[in-house]
């Protein structure tokens, strides 16, 4: 279950991570085991302090465990409900020109 769960937030952050300072890759591994709460105590404090001196990283965290910790409330999620299908959406016709276009680049 861990390992599919940390798999499912590797894919959230992959878009949004930014960092310079650890790569890519790294930054994104660090931020699903802070989050995710599998890392072990001196990573975490790793990271926390790598947040310090990182915005890109402070910012992306902040802004998941912020929706993470604080659900929406009922006023919010009725303004929000509209968005949501177009955001579904907005992400399968992304995925299918992601797909086309690898189709595309093996031929």
């Amino acid at each position: 279950m861990k390992g599919t769960k940390a798999a499912n937030w590797l894919k959230l952050f992959h878009p949004i991570t930014s960092c310079k300072g650890l790569g890519e890759q790294t930054a994104r591994e660090k931020m699903v085991s802070y989050v995710t709460g599998t890392c072990s105590p001196v990573a975490k404090t790793e990271f926390e302090t790598h947040c310090l001196a990182c915005s890109e990283c402070r910012f992306i965290v902040a802004v998941v465990m912020r929706l993470l910790h604080f659900p929406a409330d009922t006023t919010e999620k009725q303004t929000l409900a509209p968005f949501l299908l177009l955001g579904i959406e907005a992400a399968s016709e992304a995925r299918e020109i992601v797909l086309s276009n690898r189709r595309m680049f093996r031929t």
